[in-house]
Order: C-alpha cells, then sequence, then structure tokens
C-alpha cells in the first residue's frame, strides 16, 4: 500500500448486522529504517539515537528495537526522525527496527553497534598550569579503535570536551584546556556524547 488509508471498522455477532459507531482503522505504508545517529553506544545503555528512513508518518505506537529489546520511540516531525535511547546489552552488533503500532517492525536490518564501556585508570601528567597546553596521556580500557577512525574520542575536563587521539586501546591522548586554579575530573568518550565515569583528577596549578 503506497500511502496512508482510512476505512471503517464495524463489528458484528451474527455475521448479518453490524455496528454502526463510526469507528475506523487506519492503513500506512510500510516504513523503512535507514541511517542510524548515533549508531554506535556503550553496552551499559543510554545513547540517545536518531532512526531516519521513510514513512514514519501516522504512527500511533512509535517503538525501536534493539535486537530482540523493544524501547518506546517518539516521533520528531519537523526531521521525520523517530528518536529513541539505547537499552543496555552485551557487547554486539544487533539490528535496530522501528514499530509504528507497537507491533509490526520493519526488517531493515540497519545494525546498531555495541562497545565495552571505556575506563580511565591514570593520568599522565596529573597536573599542569592553568593556562593549558599540558599534553594529557589517559591510560585506561575498552578505548575504542573503531571511535578513534571515525575522530570520536574525546577527553572532557569537567565540562570542558577536548579532541582525544587513540595511541593505543589502554592510552588516549589530549591537550588540557585552560582552566581556573583546581582540582577537575576527566573522563573519556567513544562517540562524543557519552563519558566514562572513573572520576579521576587533574590539577591546575598557577
Amino acid at each position: 500500500m503506497a500511502r496512508r488509508q482510512l476505512v471503517a471498522l464495524e463489528v458484528s455477532v451474527n455475521t448479518q448486522e453490524q455496528t454502526a459507531s463510526g469507528a475506523s482503522f487506519s492503513y500506512y505504508a510500510e516504513p523503512e529504517v535507514s541511517w542510524l545517529r548515533f549508531e554506535r553506544g556503550p553496552v551499559l545503555g543510554g545513547t540517545s539515537v536518531a532512526v531516519g528512513g521513510s514513512n514514519f508518518r501516522g504512527g500511533a505506537v512509535y517503538r525501536c528495537r534493539f535486537g530482540t529489546e523493544a524501547v518506546e520511540a517518539t516521533y520528531e516531525s519537523y526531521h521525520d526522525e523517530l528518536h529513541c535511547f539505547a537499552p543496555s546489552a552485551l557487547a554486539s552488533s544487533v539490528p535496530l527496527e522501528v514499530s509504528l503500532n507497537g507491533q509490526q517492525f520493519t526488517a531493515s536490518d540497519v545494525p546498531f553497534e555495541y562497545y565495552a564501556e571505556p575506563a580511565v585508570h591514570a593520568l599522565r601528567p596529573n597536573k599542569g598550569p592553568v593556562m593549558g597546553g599540558t599534553y594529557l596521556e589517559i591510560v585506561g580500557q575498552n578505548f575504542d579503535q573503531l571511535s578513534a577512525n571515525h575522530s570520536m574520542t574525546r577527553c572532557r575536563f569537567n565540562r570542558t570536551v577536548v579532541e582525544a587521539t587513540m595511541l593505543s586501546s589502554t592510552v588516549l591522548a589530549c591537550i588540557a584546556p585552560k582552566h581556573a586554579a583546581s582540582y577537575v575530573v576527566v573522563e573519556v568518550s567513544m562517540d562524543t556524547y557519552q563519558f566514562s565515569v572513573s572520576a579521576l583528577q587533574f590539577e591546575y596549578q598557577p
């Protein structure tokens, strides 16, 4: 069916007389998923995913399904997108499908990848001047090469985010931004959006 169609829906208990309630049932065009933003996220879940494609209008109960796990979704009409949050899962690649009625899902097979949660174990050095510019190596685990290939690795000094360079699966490098004299928490991200929660501190000195 090429477009949305509204039909009358009545019932009968004797196959002869029917109700005249004026209820209706809506048929919609088959939706399709074409792209995701973001298409990757950590295993703890929580990644905000925008889903693009076609024929998303006219739904009643929107859902995203990550592999076998279905979650609520919202429709954003201006960009004709669905938005949902990734649930937690094991490190793997799963198809992300959508539903407009909470029952039938697409079969577009667009993958969403879960990666292991990054963690910070040490900062080298762990202090520097307030004017910034300190070359900092961040030692940890689960630093993702694919994220680095797509220039999505980041360091965060409290609220200030800077680009990071991946030296290995256990070492990232970044340049400390300027900051007032204080201790700040340094975290890392593999998707520019969600950050580690290791709470290691870097000291800015006057």
